[in-house]
């Protein structure tokens, strides 16, 4: 199976929605394993008044996206609806 590579700095900015459309915000850094390389959190700046309540956040507000989450990537990355 071929897979497209994607650069974390391709990320950094990029929006963030649901499934269903729902602007979550645009993603500010990654938290990936340095053995690896595998991502595990998207940390995201949230958009107002949506669903930030259903993940976890840090200290400053961001909200951070469990990496299995993610369903696709491409202008934007689109999260399940789990």
């Amino acid at each position: 199976m071929n897979e497209e590579k994607i650069l974390c700095s391709e990320l950094i900015g990029k929006q963030v929605i649901t499934e269903s459309g729902i602007i979550v915000g645009n993603i500010v850094d990654i938290d990936f394993e340095t053995s690896s390389g595998r991502i595990l959190l998207l940390v995201v700046k949230p958009r107002k008044g949506e669903i930030s309540t259903y993940f976890k956040s840090d200290e400053s507000g961001n909200l951070l996206i469990p990496f299995s989450y993610v369903r696709n990537i491409m202008d934007y990355v689109v999260l399940y609806e789990k």
